[in-house]
């Protein structure tokens, strides 16, 4: 058992993941029980479907027969080519190919090596695309910790990082750790630079976020309201109490081209979008250029009127 985690953890080095965990599946209750919280205080916005399948985020065994684990995979995306700060902001994570599509196509190649010896390996893939708590997962997987702005901090790749999970019936060797609260794994000490530095106050204290203050939800996420207020340049998600916080500078770099930033058919990176460049752009330009980007998710329409609103509140001052 213990031979083949190790390969996995080679094979899962090779194909460029970050880092790589595995623990036996159990319950969530203490998370869900965060997470009803925060429906309740109607931090959630409009985020109807975090109340949905509530019993499958608490007992992630019911997502697959059989399942009895979980393998976490940890992908660093911080770039080296980075947008001047005077143009729309995009967040990082954004900058090249959906990581949902990478990630699982990863992921799918990494099962496939798994099931080539293992023949009754059966496995769901999942990143972002599930209801489980992933960032619990990783941080009893022993690969990091939650930090103050609620975001998941590898301890070998920083805090630029995305996670992937795959719920199998292979076996773990380890335990499954009860952590209490999110604040007893976090290492972040007397730091508050992610709160201080939230221009919206959407991080109304350590480890608690009110989404609808949030510059990334209301850029992405809010769909009822057109009008998302000054965004502070910051057209598609928000990067601020990510890039303030100490383990950013621990980023190990992007591993996969796919995460770099994207060329336009005009030979333009999506880096070097100027407002102009938004503004004139046409949905038929977009379409065909965005249709494997995260910036998808939003469309033309509310990246613009995002950015107009930025505009007016500039010219305002």
């Amino acid at each position: 058992k213990l031979l083949l985690i190790e390969n996995i953890k080679r094979y899962s080095a090779k194909l460029g993941f970050a880092d790589f965990g595995i623990i036996p599946l159990g319950k969530y209750s203490k998370d869900r029980e965060r997470l009803e919280k925060m429906i309740f205080e109607n931090r959630a916005g409009n985020m109807h479907y975090l109340s949905n399948n509530m019993s499958l985020r608490e007992d992630p065994k019911l997502l697959l027969e059989g399942a009895c684990s979980a393998m976490i995979f940890i992908v660093s995306y911080q770039n080296i080519t980075l947008q001047e700060s005077s143009l729309p902001q995009i967040a990082k994570y954004s900058y090249g190919i959906d990581y949902h599509y990478v990630i699982k196509e990863r992921l799918s190649q990494l099962c496939d090596y798994i099931k080539h010896d293992n023949p009754q390996f059966i496995y769901r893939i999942f990143t972002d695309s599930a209801p489980i708590f992933e960032r619990s997962m990783a941080v009893k997987a022993g690969l990091g910790f939650i930090g103050k702005n609620t975001m998941f901090i590898s301890r070998s790749s920083g805090i630029h990082n995305l996670i992937g999970v795959v719920v199998s019936n292979l076996e773990s060797p380890y335990k499954f750790e009860d952590i209490e609260d999110v604040t007893t794994s976090s290492i972040c000490g007397d730091c508050k630079k992610c709160l201080e530095n939230c221009p919206t106050g959407a991080l109304i204290s350590p480890f608690v976020i009110d989404a609808k203050k949030c510059i990334s939800y209301n850029t992405i996420e809010n769909r009822k309201e057109e009008r998302v207020g000054y965004t502070h340049n910051r057209v598609f998600g928000c990067d601020i109490c990510i890039d303030v916080c100490p383990w950013s500078k621990k980023s190990i770099g992007v591993i996969w081209d796919e995460l770099r930033p994207l060329k336009l058919e005009n030979g333009q990176l999506i880096t070097s979008l100027s407002c102009n460049d938004w503004n004139n752009m046409t949905s038929g330009y977009f379409k065909r250029n965005f249709r494997s980007s995260p910036l998808l998710r939003a469309g033309l329409k509310k990246i613009q009127a995002v950015l107009i609103e930025q505009i007016k509140y500039e010219k305002s001052k």
